[in-house]
């Protein structure tokens, strides 16, 4: 478990272990709340932090939203309250979360939503790369010696002119990839999106951009950028940047004031529960875990050749892949991403997110959560997260939190024994005394017809009662650990998904 816990950490260049101190926040424009919610009795904080000063703009600052009950500001609050980080899907924003954080905010929780890598007001292409673009296709053109030239008038933050020189030919190529795959339109609207550079040095966040004409521009701004990635750019966003990010925005909530450290919840859909479970293997202020239709055994589905719903979520990326290693990556059908094969997708797995597969996938690190309470909620048909590859995850889990009940029921049965030998001696000093002073009333008295004596009784050890070892142990895990199926639901949240998280969320935090 540990070894899991320390592979993730290296895996998203996180090895923070020192008492956490609170990176830079401010207060940021945000998205406009739409005017039909309901935020009576509630008070709104739009919030960005410092989530990794080495990065580009937008993804050098993360947008973070707070909903909590109105009242005093955080520093002033004298209630301590449990916290609920949200987490959306691939491709939403944080404002899908908007419903769900005034719901727990006014079930007494302060609430919190931070917006992932490349989406929402962070998806937007680094701020140099338009030009960088345009440079490199003037160098195809022979007008500039190289298109690699670009990157010593264009550094990233970086500062580095070597590393500077891969992350702009990444970029680069990426776009020209996505161009031919997309077309001319999209590439333009997905170089649009490149904020006004601010320099190396911001003191805070830029401003929201403004919301594209094409609905499709955000998501093709992440999907470009995980192409990026897979051509080496040096960055992580599917999944591990984020959770860098995350472990960032835990240190701002749980300084506050109004926020009890103790009692930090977090949850999402799809990349949120993705999200939440790396997180809470991350980091032990995860107290409470309920990630929904997220949770999957990539391992699994490479064995099993059941990875198809994967890469159609992610498409652009598999068909460059596949086309760079050689391997004919036909459309898997209308609508479908590409049929890729299983090296495929071990090299885009081992790009992308770097020692999952032998270092930190779900049956390696699920059990890192253990014994804080982790419920997983999951479609009986969901083809992204195949129940069987859940179901494998769920049981070396489930063995992490049997074994930790073992503990617990091995340290009640040593205080037991140990209370019980304490009665014990304590009946015995008091029969002795007992016996001295009948013996000594004898003695004055003389002896009593059919005074036989006795035996003086010793506590009974071991005890009985509460039911066999193995009731007593899922008496104390199933509290803990849930594995909650809809059957006949694929790749989606259903009511009764957020209904069971509700429940988890108030069981384990406002029960606290």
């Amino acid at each position: 478990m540990a070894a899991a816990r320390h592979a993730l950490l290296h895996a998203i260049r996180d090895a923070q272990t020192a008492a956490p101190i609170a990176p830079k926040i401010v207060a940021a424009a945000g998205r406009n709340v739409p005017p039909d919610l309901n935020l009576t009795g509630l008070a709104v904080e739009e919030l960005a932090f410092l989530a990794d000063p080495d990065a580009e703009e937008p993804q050098r600052w993360a947008p973070l939203r707070v909903i909590r009950p109105s009242g005093p500001t955080p520093e002033a609050q004298q209630e301590r309250r449990p916290a609920v980080v949200f987490l959306h899907a691939t491709g939403e924003s944080m404002d899908v979360t908007l419903p769900k954080q005034c719901r727990f905010a006014r079930l007494g929780y302060v609430t919190a939503v931070v917006e992932a890598r490349y989406h929402g007001q962070r998806a937007a292409v680094p701020p140099w790369l338009p030009a960088a673009v345009e440079a490199a296709g003037a160098s195809a053109q022979g007008s500039e010696p190289t298109a690699a030239a670009v990157a010593g008038l264009t550094t990233p933050a970086t500062g580095e002119t070597q590393p500077a020189t891969a992350v702009v030919s990444a970029w680069v190529g990426a776009v020209e990839e996505f161009r031919a795959r997309r077309g001319e339109d999209a590439t333009r609207a997905v170089l649009a999106t490149a904020p006004v550079a601010a320099g190396g040095c911001s003191d805070g966040p830029p401003s929201p951009a403004p919301t594209p004409k094409d609905p499709r521009t955000p998501r093709d701004v992440y999907d470009l950028a995980l192409v990026a990635a897979w051509r080496g750019s040096g960055e992580r966003p599917f999944l591990l940047d984020t959770v860098r990010d995350l472990r960032r925005a835990l240190d701002v909530l749980c300084v506050r004031g109004d926020v009890d450290a103790a009692r930090v919840g977090m949850t999402g859909v799809s990349a949120g529960g993705m999200w939440t479970w790396l997180c809470a293997v991350a980091d032990e202020r995860v107290a409470v875990a309920a990630p929904v239709i997220g949770v999957q055994g990539f391992g699994w589905a490479v064995e099993h050749e059941a990875y198809q719903g994967r890469v159609d979520s992610i498409p652009l990326v598999f068909e460059v892949a596949a086309s760079d290693l050689g391997q004919e990556a036909p459309s898997a059908g209308p609508g479908r991403g590409p049929k890729v094969t299983p090296d495929v997708v071990r090299a885009v797995w081992a790009r992308l997110l770097p020692g999952i597969l032998e270092g930190y996938d779900t049956p390696l690190s699920l059990p890192a959560i253990a014994p804080r309470p982790l419920l997983v909620a999951n479609g009986g048909g969901d083809p992204r997260t195949p129940l069987p590859g859940v179901e494998q995850a769920l049981a070396a889990a489930r063995a992490a939190y049997e074994a930790w009940a073992e503990g617990q029921l091995g340290a009640e049965a040593e205080a037991e024994v140990e209370a019980e030998a304490e009665a014990g001696a304590k009946v015995e000093v008091e029969a002795e005394a007992e016996v001295g002073e009948r013996a000594a009333v004898v003695k004055a008295e003389g002896p009593s017809a059919g005074d036989g004596g006795g035996e003086v009784g010793q506590g009974r050890r071991g005890g009985g009662g509460g039911g066999g070892r193995e009731a007593r142990v899922a008496a104390l895990v199933d509290p803990r650990l849930r594995l909650w199926v809809e059957e006949g639901v694929g790749h989606r949240e259903t009511e009764g998904m957020r209904r069971q998280v509700e429940v988890w969320m108030d069981a384990h935090l406002l029960g606290a």
